[in-house]
């Protein structure tokens, strides 16, 4: 067994504070956080599955080389550095893990999956990605999961992590992941008090954790005082310090950031909302509009409704869901997405006294309204036509869609190649006549000015997919996407959940089908202003619209910037929460006191 300690530095002067490392970076451009990922999986590739491999970042990390071998470590005549990977081996041996991850105080870059973690006394509840140590085979199993969708490792890391705590399918549930949330190896410094270590013979002490960590990263910047400067290489000088003289950090007064530690399960902050945009009241109105057509469930009666649940009782006046029956043949998946909706309502901080009907599925049809349960139901889409039950925002949208709208589209939209693009996998009617997304790839394959692949089957058998394996191509990162000029979203089981979004936020043009299904802010789209619609059974209209859309650049870029416009003022945190808000609270005053 072997141990390689990385790192990723595109500037390799600027590593000053770390032992002998490999440095991934073979270029000195840095283009995103992906490159590291992906610079750590190439090099996975040749190694022996038992071998270990320990990640740490580079410019704001401190190594504390150990001074004596570890207890019950024979005394060898072994050099500094052998010694200290003899130590960091059997530290992460003793923790039994195929992977330990570096812990923070901060849950960066989602808050809302906060209550998604494990419950732990210690303050580092959180994935931290600029440390990590684990097998080969364990890491070439994580690495093989798709990251470029996440805006940066750590959230890349923190969805894997999630999914590998609550999916009973995760292609990692087999492994023994952990958090080092005891600081045995890794100590982040982001939001503690200085107070919590001192260092002495050259060795970090965590006071409150008793540990003595290997690596001290200053994430979040906290490495910088208040008059600019970096405390990085006097801490740097204390770790080269062998004499008896304890070293204290420099007063928290001193440093640019204060030190603010999370109570443990402290409350999610609400959102608080003062003034409006005239695009924020005609959200507010149209929430409005829709509450008024709302009809409310017997309030005894839809407590037997979560019986399935593929539906959650949303008590207003606990502001929790109702207790969780053990019914559900989709418990995990009901609990999951229970508690996504769960912490985003308790952000919004609404208050009345009702029970309301969620439905914890993508879509919410008149067909769940029996004569049982004939009220309204709130879900994430459902058909344009049906008046009677109400939207509340997506679970992507809950999520801010994870930070995609955040990923950055720098092409501009004339130097893009003039194609339509459509990529993603076979969701939809399992029928390839009846499933749109099989049907544009059929449409596409002889026509040279549109590309549309399947990245993946869903809901067809491996007989029924072998008439469209001509169609499957490796998934695209939204960065290859977004060198087309146009890029496609077409239905899936429902709606396009979070591809809308994104590309409406990009610098390409987004065409839109037009389908029966909706989200919430559907209602404020326009064709031909914010995209270019198009029917899947049309095919002839379809290549009409190519020609009237393909050479004309003027349109091309104004349906960009009123896509863009509209992603800034519907699809932001902010939005999402007028419409919920809205709704919510005019529901809860027009059926006060009941």
């Amino acid at each position: 067994m072997s141990l390689h300690l990385l790192t990723y530095a595109t500037d390799p002067v600027k590593i000053h504070h770390l032992p002998t490392v490999t440095n991934l970076a073979q270029s000195t451009q840095w283009t995103s956080y992906h490159d590291k990922l992906q610079a750590v999986k190439q090099y996975l590739q040749p190694l022996p599955p038992t071998d270990v491999i320990c990640f740490t970042d580079a410019y704001d990390a401190i190594y504390f080389p150990p001074q004596n071998p570890e207890p019950n470590q024979p005394q060898t005549n072994q050099t500094t550095q052998t010694q200290s990977q003899t130590t960091l081996l059997a530290r992460f041996q003793e923790t039994q893990a195929d992977i330990l991850l570096s812990a923070e105080t901060s849950c960066y870059p989602w808050g809302h999956v906060a209550s998604l973690y494990q419950k732990t006394l210690s303050p580092y509840k959180y994935i931290n990605s600029g440390g990590y140590i684990g097998t080969v085979r364990a890491l070439k199993r994580l690495l093989s999961l798709p990251y470029t969708q996440c805006p940066c490792d750590q959230g890349f890391f923190t969805y894997a992590y999630i999914n590998y705590l609550h999916d009973k399918a995760s292609p990692l549930r087999d492994l023994r992941i952990q958090l080092d949330s005891a600081c045995r190896i890794f100590q982040t410094v982001h939001g503690v008090p200085w107070s919590h270590f001192y260092i002495q013979k050259g060795v970090l002490h965590n006071r409150v954790e008793r540990t003595t960590p290997l690596f001290l990263h200053f994430n979040g910047n906290y490495h910088y005082q208040k008059d600019g400067t970096s405390i990085l290489p006097l801490v740097a000088s204390f770790a080269k310090d062998q004499g008896d003289q304890r070293h204290e950090f420099p007063p928290a007064s001193s440093m640019k950031f204060p030190v603010v530690l999370p109570e443990p399960d402290s409350p999610v902050a609400p959102i608080v909302i003062e003034t409006y945009t005239e695009a924020e009241r005609m959200i507010i109105a149209e929430a409005e509009k829709t509450a008024m057509a709302f009809v409310l469930p017997d309030q005894d009666t839809i407590m037997e409704r979560d019986e399935d649940n593929q539906h959650a009782v949303w008590d207003c006046t606990k502001r929790r869901f109702s207790e969780v029956t053990e019914k559900s043949v989709h418990r995990e998946f009901a609990l999951t997405n229970r508690r996504i909706v769960e912490l985003y309502l308790q952000k919004l901080g609404l208050a009345s006294s009702l029970r309301l009907d969620i439905s914890l599925h993508d879509y919410v049809g008149l067909q769940m309204n029996t004569d049982r349960w004939p009220h309204s139901i709130l879900g994430f889409s459902k058909d344009k036509d049906d008046h009677h039950n109400a939207l509340l925002p997506d679970l992507y949208a809950m999520q801010n869609y994870r930070g995609m709208l955040e990923q950055k589209d720098n092409l501009p939209t004339t130097k893009k190649l003039n194609k339509v693009l459509f990529i993603g996998v076979s969701s939809g009617p399992p029928n390839v006549r009846l499933n749109p997304r099989v049907q544009i790839c059929q449409f596409a394959k002889d026509k040279p000015w549109i590309e549309a692949y399947l990245s993946g089957i869903v809901n067809f058998t491996p007989e029924q997919a072998e008439a469209f394996t001509e169609f499957l191509h490796p998934k695209m990162s939204l960065e290859e996407q977004f060198t087309y000029r146009h890029i496609m979203v077409v239905d899936g089981n429902t709606v396009c959940w979070d591809r809308l979004p994104w590309v409406l936020a990009s610098r390409s043009v987004c065409w839109k089908q037009e389908s029966d299904d909706e989200c919430w802010y559907y209602r404020f789209l326009k064709p031909w202003v914010h995209y270019i619609p198009f029917r899947i059974d049309d095919p002839e209209g379809l290549c009409k619209t190519w020609e009237k859309v393909k050479d004309d650049r003027a349109l091309q870029i104004q349906i960009v910037r009123n896509a863009n416009k509209f992603a800034e003022e519907y699809l932001t945190e902010r939005a999402h929460a007028l419409w919920t808000k809205g709704l919510l609270e005019r529901i809860g005053e027009r059926f006060r006191g009941l």
